[in-house]
Order: structure tokens, then sequence, then C-alpha cells
């Protein structure tokens, strides 16, 4: 418990437990307690020692005291505050939810009708908080939070008790009242008596993030942002779009207007004037929809490379999908997870580079250019960098820079090109923002192929020193602890290039091209955490010949916890670490302390975002996971395959609406593709639809049609099914563990325990991949409480922890 957590703790006494921090900002610290008279979560609230002795102890106390009288369905009710020493704190009840914050980062811009009607709750709830004369003071994404659909207020009397306290002292002090970038101009002049059309503006601008994905004014410092808003129109060009009535345009307009008396006159007339520009959007079922993933947005135009050099045969893929979750058992649902980082205050792809060389077989050392630029701008915090895979799939397209930049959700691009001579290599690239085509910084960098290392890290860090240099809130980037030779380099280039073609033949030389690396220097952390990344992938995918599943793993912790000692600032090394850990069965608090250090390292990074989703869905934090997936997707919007790992995220969580309208999506966006059909056909059987189960094409995955067969009362049909694909599994015949996985779960769904059990017992000796998104999903549930099953589950469990420690006792210290 940090010095921080016991101060706290002893000065709430008994009647709290605290349990954790969950949130800070520049003024307060947030963390979850237990409210020990009425066993309920609470949040409380403690203001920073020095704001509490700006504001000093009565007027805070008046202030909340005020501000407790509100009560509104709309407006975060406030339990208790009080006083111990330096510390003021106020205690609210604990919302299960994200903030509006959150939802933004994990969505880019909200629908218009979920945009209107957020705005339309918060702006009934300031009417009535104005009508008892409190103003908030500032409104902004981050003091509105969702929840089971509905949104709410937090925060009320906080500002007002600082803006008592004198502003400008505050101000001077480095803590501004309100956040610039939501701030009326009457706020921005220091003008004390404000009133209500100031928390009118401020919501105006809430209203244009949700709509244009982007905040309306935003500059280097505080002082650009303010001057903004004192003498700048909002760039209404950003939501002027066919499917935003012009009605809501007009409120944003009339809402932000410089002057009070042009804005409505109360939050009451704003209310009605958002009601009736609802009223002109289609009907939903839902106002503000339930969970959802960010769409994708369609197939993208354009010639492409042959499908042969970037499609992954169809058994391989539903089979590393599907066993994406197995990595990630779940135990302990009370562990806690850091919350999401902050918001995205830029946001840029880097498009593939242009390869001079003429030669296809040198395409890994660009692309892995790219790769490397990427991973580094994701340790940026607050900067929103897209992921491999949606920028290389945007490769031969015909968009313009503005397409590419709306289909990928940024607003700066880089491109280049990199011409290779020998041991000569030459890389240009430059900063563009997408909507001016202005091109903000160009360099290029000449050197030998030793040198290609420095080369990606020096373009990464001119394109983040330029954007940190425009835009308020991005932090530069870390240092780069582990150097390389050119010959460890180049071949770590080509063994990424490799890996990410998710073939037999590409695997094999993947793992040879990071065993040269490896050779090539042996202290080098990144060949390393690669090389560990390799052995899991093989073992996940099942693939024949290569090495033997149970000593790939164990080589892959060995080679991970070498990088992790190599260099504990490489996040790559963390996530490797993870991955084996968890593929061994180890203890989740060990998988996941190595992704939050690794998050902390590169919060950029999609596919972290998606493991840390699978360690919370497998850990019981459901709507957590899929807030995580929704990060994922956000920086990947291309990739089919996290988007399939996000719906067999749902399908563990039991959210099986989601997971089959999320499926149905994902086979308009990929035709051809046969996971979303599988997905599809579980989603359906777990919510009682078998008979539209059976009229999938589900392919190759015979258990799945035989126990939507089964269910519709065809059994004879259903038992022949599964009797010949025993067959073929006894016999050998298939690679996937996955099919193992799904004759335990036809006979779970036949509630035969022993049978079950036996084919479950058959994959841990194959492979330690055991399928947790299925036991979680609802197929296991009529075998769950036999107590056979769930003894023989445990005993499974330990089977593969002892398995991958006599590996490891054989492997020694060996790193190959």
């Amino acid at each position: 418990m940090t010095d921080l957590l016991q101060h706290i703790q002893e000065a709430l006494g008994d009647r709290y437990v605290v349990e954790r921090e969950i949130g800070r900002g520049g003024m307060a610290f947030v963390f979850l307690a237990r409210d020990r008279r009425y066993e309920r979560p609470v949040a409380i609230k403690v203001l920073d020692p020095h704001i509490a002795t700006a504001v000093g102890s009565e007027r805070f106390l008046r202030e909340i005291r005020i501000t407790a009288q509100l009560q509104h369905t709309h407006i975060v009710p406030l339990l208790d505050s009080g006083q111990s020493g330096d510390l003021l704190y106020s205690v609210m009840p604990y919302i299960e939810g994200e903030s509006l914050r959150d939802r933004l980062m994990a969505q880019g811009r909200l629908g218009v009708y979920e945009s209107l009607f957020i705005t339309c709750e918060i702006a009934d709830a300031l009417d009535y908080a104005h009508r008892h004369g409190v103003i908030h003071r500032d409104i902004k994404p981050e003091n509105i939070m969702i929840s089971n659909g509905h949104a709410v207020v937090a925060d009320f009397g906080i500002a007002r008790a600082l803006d008592l306290a004198g502003g400008q002292t505050l101000t001077g002090a480095g803590f501004p009242i309100g956040t610039a970038a939501y701030m009326s101009p009457e706020q921005a002049t220091g003008e004390s008596a404000v009133d209500g059309r100031s928390d009118i503006y401020s919501l105006g601008c809430v209203l244009y993030e949700m709509l244009a994905g982007r905040m309306a004014f935003s500059g280097p410092n505080l002082k650009s942002v303010l001057t903004q808003q004192l003498t700048t129109d909002p760039p209404i060009g950003h939501i002027s779009r066919p499917d935003i009535p012009g009605s809501a345009v007009a409120i944003v307009r009339r809402c932000m207007a410089k002057q009070p008396a042009e804005r409505y006159a109360t939050a009451g007339e704003l209310t009605d004037a958002l009601k009736e520009s609802l009223a002109e959007l289609p009907r939903i079922s839902s106002p503000v929809p339930q969970p959802s993933f960010p769409s994708a947005p369609g197939p993208v135009p354009g010639p492409r490379r042959s499908a042969g050099r970037w499609l992954i045969p169809a058994a391989l893929v539903v089979t590393a999908v599907l066993a994406l979750s197995v990595a990630y058992p779940g135990r302990d649902a009370s562990r806690p997870e850091p919350p999401p980082a902050g918001p995205y205050n830029a946001s840029v792809a880097v498009l593939p580079f242009d390869d001079f060389n003429g030669d296809a077989a040198d395409d890994y050392f660009s692309d892995g250019i790219v790769e490397e630029i990427i991973n580094q701008l994701a340790q940026v915090e607050s900067l929103k960098v897209i992921s491999r895979t949606s920028v290389m799939a945007i490769r031969g397209t015909q968009l313009t820079l503005p397409q590419i930049a709306e289909t990928l959700g940024v607003q700066h691009i880089v491109e280049g090109s990199v011409r290779r001579q020998g041991n000569r290599v030459r890389v240009a690239a430059e900063l563009i923002e997408a909507d001016t085509d202005a091109h903000l910084w160009a360099g290029s960098f000449e050197g030998d192929l030793a040198d290609s290392f420095t080369v990606q890290e020096e373009i990464a860090r001119k394109v983040s020193g330029q954007l940190l240099s425009s835009i308020v809130g991005l932090r530069p980037m870390a240092p780069t602890a582990t150097p390389a030779q050119g010959t460890a380099f180049d071949a770590l280039l080509r063994g990424r290039h490799l890996l990410g073609r998710r073939t037999a033949e590409s695997m094999e030389a993947a793992l040879a091209a990071f065993q040269e690396a490896v050779r090539a220097d042996s202290n080098y952390a990144p060949a390393l955490a690669g090389l560990s990344n390799a052995y899991t992938i093989w073992v996940i995918y099942g693939y024949r010949g290569g090495p033997e599943r149970y000593p790939a793993i164990a080589r892959a912790a060995v080679l991970a916890e070498r990088a992790v000692a190599l260099d504990p600032e490489l996040a790559e090394a963390h996530h490797a670490l993870s991955d084996a850990r968890s593929m061994a069965q180890a203890a989740d608090d060990d998988v996941i302390a190595e992704l939050r250090t690794a998050r902390r390292l590169m919060p950029g990074s999609a596919e972290l975002h998606m493991a840390a989703a699978h360690a919370l869905g497998r850990s019981g934090r459901r709507e957590a996971a899929l807030r995580q997936a929704q990060r994922a997707l956000a920086l990947d919007p291309l990739s089919t395959g996290l988007r399939h790992s996000a719906i067999v995220l749902a399908l563990g969580a039991r959210q099986y609406d989601l997971a089959f309208e999320e499926a149905r999506r994902a086979s308009g966006f990929a035709p051809g593709d046969p996971v979303p059909a599988v997905l599809q056909g579980y989603a359906l059987l777990l919510r009682g639809e078998p008979a539209r189960c059976v009229e999938l094409d589900v392919g190759p995955w015979l258990a799945l049609r035989a126990m939507c067969l089964h269910e519709v009362g065809r059994t004879a049909e259903s038992k022949a099914l599964s009797d010949s694909l025993e067959t073929e599994l006894l016999a050998g015949r298939y690679l996937s563990t996955h099919q193992y996985a799904d004759m335990a779960a036809y006979h779970a769904r036949l509630g035969d325990a022993g049978r079950s059990l036996e084919w479950l017992q058959r994959t841990a000796r194959l492979s330690p991949t055991i399928n947790y998104w299925q036991l979680h999903s609802g197929l296991f549930d009529r075998v769950q409480n036999d107590p056979r099953f769930r003894t023989g589950l445990s005993r499974l469990e330990e089977y593969v922890r002892t398995r991958v420690a006599e590996e490891r006792r054989k492997l020694g210290s060996r790193l190959e």
C-alpha cells in the first residue's frame, strides 16, 4: 500500500475500506473503496494537497454541501464529504461503466443519435442544477459517465470552490479553473460572474467533439487554446456531413457562440432543441447503443498484392483467432487493472514506404522500417498510432490522403521511401496534415545498413517531436535502451515480416530468421522477444513439424525472461513474457503484471490492448474487456484478426447478441472469409437459435454443426457427424487442437461430463492451449457443476504447468 493510500485510509477511519486508485487528474485522486456500513462500492475523490490548501477546507465543504442538495437522475449524487488534516475528500457512488472520454478514445467520433441523446441528458441535468443556483464550470468528457445506456454528470461543486478561491491565483500556480478545450470565453478571461450559459458553451464543445471525433480547439500550449476560444469560430466543416441534420449543426453553433447573449438562454431551452433534432433522426431501439466495436470501414478499394502473399489459410485463421483467448486464463475477478490511458491528443498513420529497390524480396526491409517507426511512435502517450495490419491493408489502393485519414481515423499521415544498395540505405519521410495537405516536416537519412536501426528511431523521434511541438498534451518518446548490430536488425525485420504471413512455411522461416538474429547478437532483446513470440504463435496455430509444443512454450518463456532482464523498458519483451506465462498456466497476477508494464511502455499498441482485453475477460471483468477490445480496434480498424478476436471476447462475455451482430458485419467486411460464419454459429447456438445455426455453412467445424443439429432434435445426424470427426481426430488428421476442444464442448452440450473431460485431456496432452473462452461462454454450462468436471479441469491446469516446468528443466539456459 502506497503512503498516500495509507494516509487516506487512516483519514477515513473504519467507515470506508480503500481498495485501490482508479483515476487521477490535475486536481484530485480518485479511489475505489467499500462502504462498510452499507456494503457497497463507492468512489472517493481526494483533492491534491496543494489545491486543498489554496481552496481552504471551509470553502470546499460549504460548496460540497450546496451541491449535495442536487437530486437528479443524470447527476452523480454526493454521499459524504469531509476533512482530515490536509486532506479534503468527497464520496460518491461507484459507477459501473465508462467515462465519455473512454468512449471517445475507443470509438473516435460517436453516432449522431448517440451524441445528441447524451447531450440532451446532460443538458437536462444542467437545467436542473442551474435552476437550483449551481453552475458546474467544468463540463468535459472526463466528467460525464456512461452507465447502463445513460449519461450522468460528476464533479458538481469542485470547480466552483476553486473559482471562489481565486482563479487567478490558482491559474498562476499552474491549476487552470476549467479545462482549456471546453472553457467558455468568459471563463478564459477570468470573469467571476459566469452563469449557466458558460456550461452551455462547454457542453457545445463536448457535442462538437462527439460528432467530429476531434476537439474544436487545440494548440501547442494553453495560451493558444484560450486565444482560439476567445477569437475563433469552431471549424463547423468537420460536422457538416450528410448524416448530421442541419438542426444539430445549428445547436453546436449557438451553444458555442462567443457572446453569452447569443447562446441558449437556459439549458432547458437547449434540451428542447436537442429533442427536436433527435426527432428528425431515424428511431433506434436503444438511444445509447449497447457495447459495440468500432465499425470497420468496409473493403478497401483498389489493387492489392496477390492473395497468396497476404491471405492466411482459412482453417488456421479460425484456429488462431479462437485460440487467442487461451493464453489468458482468469482466476481472480477482484484483481485491479489500471484504467485506460488518457485521451488521444493527436493521431497518425505511417503508410507503407515506397521501396525503390525493385525487388519484392526486399519488401521485408521497407515494411520492417515502417513497423519499427510505428512501434516507436506507439510509445508516445496520448498519440493514436494506427497499427501495422491496417496501414499495410492500404497499400496499393487508389485512396487519396484525406480518404485514407478518414478510413483509418487519423489527422496526420507519414509517407516515405526506402532505397537500399549493398550495405548503404537511404530513408526519406515526411509528416502531412491530411485535411489540408500541409507538409509539416520532411527529412532524409542515409548511412550504412548497420545504422538502419538508428535511422528508424530518428525518423520516429522527428515525427513525434513535430507533433509534440504542435499538439497539446503529447509526451515525448522515451530513449531506446537497446542498440542493434546491422546483421541482427536485418534478421529481426525478416523474422517479423515472415511472422505476419502465418503459413507453416513462413513460420519456419520466421523462426530461422529470429534465431539468426539471436546468434548475431545474443544480447539483442528485441530479437529474443521476437523469437519468443514466434514460438508462442507456432503453438497457437498448431502447425505440423517444427518444434514440439510444450518445449516451444518453455523456450518462449526463457527467451522472454532473458529479453526483459536485458531491457526492462522493452514493451515487446513484457508482452512476449505475458503470452508465454499465460500459455504455461502461470499465476494470473504474473500475467497481469507483465501486461500492465507493457501497456505503460507502449500505450498505443493495438495488440497489447487486445491482450489486456483477453486477460480482463478471463478474470471476469467483461465490460472492461470489451472496452479494451474497442481500443484495440480503434488503433487497428482494418485488422480482421483483431475484429474476430473481439467477437470471441463477446462470446466469452456471454454477450451473444453483440457477438452475432459483429460477426454478421464482419462477413460483409471480408467477403469469402469463413470465420464470421463460424462465429455467428456459436452465437446463434448460445442464444438459443440452433435452427439458424444449422443453416450456416461452417465448413470443417463439424463439432459446431453437430451441436446445432443435436439442439434441433436431429440427433442421428449429430451423432454420425461427431463419430466421423472423432475418427479423424484420433487418426491425427487434424492439426488444430481447437477441434479437440470442440469435441469436448459437444459432449458437454449432451451433458456428458466424463466424455467432455476426456477430450479436454486429449487437448492438453497435445498442447497447453486450453480454450478458456469456450469454458466461460456457456458451452459447458451443463457439466460445470459436476464435481468430476471441476476437479478434472483443475488437474488439467496443473498438468500443463507441470509439463512446461519439466521442459524448462530440460532446456536449461539454452536460448534456441
